[in-house]
């Protein structure tokens, strides 16, 4: 996806935190409406696959084990919003505002500096899960 320097900031737009069963398993799933200074908008799906999220919330291996991790899931939307949020900035900032982004195990030391305030989103919260976002260096992106 070609980028173009811009200086201004950009729109960041929650729009959903979901569950979905697929044969890779039970995948947490958020999606933003990210909106570039140019106008261009594109959804990006930040992705958190089920051995990131079991492994990282300790979640047992027994017969309930659905019933936890969606409980876990709900109680941690707030975390897995800013998980995203810190995410899409750092594609961003990369230049690389892929439509899809996958959180693995590998992600673990990233993951808990974020729940531990280390790293924290750069953007300010505007309304309703609206967030602006104005990086030093900003990119666009275009249809191909």
């Amino acid at each position: 996806m070609p980028f173009q320097e811009t200086s201004v900031g950009w729109v960041i737009c929650f729009e959903e935190r979901r569950e979905l069963e697929e044969r890779r398993g039970t995948l947490t799933l958020v999606r933003f409406r990210v909106i570039s200074p140019q106008g261009s908008k594109q959804s990006i799906r930040i992705i958190f696959s089920e051995e990131f999220v079991d492994d990282y919330f300790h979640i047992p291996g027994d017969e309930d084990h659905s019933d936890h991790r969606h409980q876990i899931v709900q109680e941690k939307e707030q975390l897995f919003k800013t998980w995203s949020l810190v995410r899409i900035e750092e594609l961003i900032n990369k230049g690389v505002l892929e439509k899809e982004h996958w959180i693995m195990q590998r992600d673990f030391g990233w993951a808990e500096k974020v729940e531990k305030g280390q790293w924290r989103p750069s953007s300010t919260l505007q309304k309703d899960g609206t967030y602006i976002y104005a990086p030093e260096r900003t990119i666009e992106f275009h249809s191909s």
